[in-house]
């Protein structure tokens, strides 16, 4: 699961979280945690550069899950207009 987490595209979350209704300033909240995400590595005293992340998901929230079912809540009806 954590491998498909990491595959969340952050602009198309911020779209779905919209579409299904979020507004004001919970859609602000939301949109900042996903927008202003950066990761760095470290190894021992060498830190590297920050990295701004475009994917994956806020795996340490608890809303997560929530997120995670929002941004695939409509991949039977992609796969269903495909068929």
């Amino acid at each position: 699961m954590s491998k498909a987490f990491d595959l969340v595209d952050h602009k198309i979350l911020a779209t779905k979280i919209k579409e299904a209704g979020c507004r004001g300033k919970v859609l602000v909240w939301l949109k900042s945690c996903l927008e202003n995400r950066k990761q760095r590595v470290r190894i021992g005293v060498i830190e590297s550069g920050k990295l701004k992340l475009k994917n994956g998901s806020l795996r340490e929230t608890a809303f997560c899950p929530a997120l995670f079912i929002m941004y695939n809540n409509d991949l039977e009806e992609i796969n269903f207009m495909r068929k």
